[in-house]
C-alpha cells in the first residue's frame, strides 16, 4: 500500500507490518512488474540519479533483508538462466513479492473433487475443493453468491485443500493464506475472497456497514465490530427487508449507490439466542473461529432475500445505533415498522 512516496507492506500470515522508504518502495514495484534484479538496479539509478554501484548495493541490501523476512522469493518458472550455467546469476533473478508470506506454487498433482461457480461484485470465480467435506464446510458462506457462468467467464480459480501443515487457499495456483485448524477455514476463505473482489471492483470505496433494502433504495447501518450490525440486519431481513450485506458494502457511481456483498450473515455468539426464534436453522450451523478470537456462525439466506451484486441501490438513510443504554439485549418488533415494509403492509 502506498503512503505518499513511501510504502507499507502487510504480512498477513505472520501479522506483521513493515514501513519502507521511497527507494525501497520503488524497488518493490520494479519486482512486482516482473523486472530482473539488474533491470531494477538500472531503473533505480536512473530515477534517483544514483551511482550504479550505489544503486546495486542498495538493491542487494534490501533484497537480502526481504529474503530474511520471507517477503520475496526467486520465481523458478521465470528465472533467466545463462547458457552453460546451472543457475541464473543474482543480477538475472526475477524476484516475486509473496502475498501473505506464502510459497510460490501450489503443490503438484492435487486433485479437486468438487467445484462451484460464484459471483461477488465484479468477480466471477470458480471454487474448487479437495474434498467433499471442505466443499460442504464452505457452502453456507457462499450460498447467496452461486451463479451460473460459462467456464471462460471465470476471472479467478480459487482452490481449497488440506495437507500435513493445515488448510490452505490459493487463487490462480498461488497460495495466499493458510490456517492450522478446520474451524478457521471459512473465515480465512471469506477474507481472501473479499480482498480479491474489492481489488477487482471499480467502485468508489467500501464501507464497514450492514445494509438492508426496501425494493427501491437501501439503509446503511455503519458501526464498529460487535456493535450489532449483523444482528439487526438479520432481524430486518426476517421482517421483510432485502439483504445487501452485514459487514461490507461497496459505494459506486456518481451518486455513491450501494452494491451488495451478500456472504452469509456472520453472527457472533451473543446473537444466536436473539435470532433463534426468527431463524431455526441458525442453531444447526457449525461454529467457526475467526482470527480475532471470536466464535461465529454463518447464516445463509434465501436467494430471494438477497440483492444481486451487479445491482446498485441509492442510499436513502444512514442509521447509527445507540447501545449505550444499560440492560439486556433484545429484539422487539415495533408496530410503526409495518409502514416501511412494502411486501408485508
Amino acid at each position: 500500500h502506498f503512503m505518499a512516496d513511501e510504502g507499507v507492506l502487510f504480512d498477513a500470515a505472520h501479522q506483521r507490518i513493515f514501513g519502507i522508504n521511497a527507494a525501497a518502495t520503488f524497488i518493490w514495484c520494479c519486482f512486482a512488474e516482473g523486472m530482473t534484479r539488474c533491470a531494477a538496479i538500472r531503473r533505480l539509478a536512473g530515477a534517483a540519479q544514483m551511482n550504479p554501484s550505489a544503486a546495486r548495493r542498495y538493491v542487494d541490501q534490501i533484497v537480502a533483508r526481504w529474503h530474511e523476512l520471507g517477503l520475496v522469493a526467486v520465481d523458478p518458472a521465470r528465472e533467466l538462466s545463462t547458457p552453460g550455467a546451472n543457475a541464473a546469476p543474482p543480477e538475472a533473478e526475477i524476484l516475486t513479492p509473496l502475498r501473505h508470506g506464502s510459497s510460490l506454487d501450489l503443490p503438484p498433482q492435487r486433485q479437486f473433487v468438487a467445484a462451484g461457480d460464484h459471483r461477488l461484485l465484479d468477480l466471477y470465480f470458480r471454487l474448487r475443493s479437495a474434498s467433499p467435506e471442505l466443499s460442504n464446510l464452505v457452502q453456507p458462506l457462499l450460498a447467496n453468491l452461486t451463479a451460473r457462468i460459462p467456464p471462460q467467464t471465470a476471472t479467478a480459480i480459487v482452490d481449497l485443500w488440506a495437507d500435513d501443515r493445515g488448510f490452505a487457499v490459493a487463487i490462480d495456483g498461488r497460495e495466499i493464506d493458510r490456517c492450522s485448524r478446520q474451524s478457521r477455514v471459512v473465515p480465512m476463505l471469506k477474507a481472501s475472497l473479499l480482498q480479491l473482489a474489492l481489488r477487482s471492483c471499480d467502485g468508489f470505496g467500501a464501507v464497514h456497514a450492514a445494509a438492508i433494502g426496501d425494493g427501491e433504495g437501501c439503509i446503511l447501518m455503519p458501526g464498529a465490530s460487535g456493535s450489532g450490525k449483523s444482528t439487526m440486519a438479520a432481524a430486518l431481513v426476517a421482517a421483510g427487508f432485502e439483504f445487501l450485506g452485514d459487514d461490507t458494502v461497496v459505494l459506486d457511481g456518481a451518486e455513491l449507490s450501494a452494491r451488495a456483498v451478500t456472504f452469509a450473515i456472520c453472527l457472533k455468539a451473543g446473537a444466536w439466542d436473539l435470532l433463534a426464534g426468527r431463524f431455526a436453522a441458525l442453531a444447526h450451523q457449525p461454529i467457526h473461529d475467526r482470527a480475532d478470537g471470536k466464535q461465529v456462525r454463518y447464516l445463509p439466506l434465501p436467494q430471494a432475500c438477497c440483492v444481486a451484486g451487479d445491482v446498485q441501490r441509492p442510499v436513502h438513510a444512514i442509521v447509527f445505533r445507540d447501545r449505550t443504554a444499560p440492560g439486556t439485549a433484545a429484539l422487539t418488533r415495533l408496530p410503526l415498522l409495518a409502514k416501511w415494509l412494502p411486501r408485508t403492509g
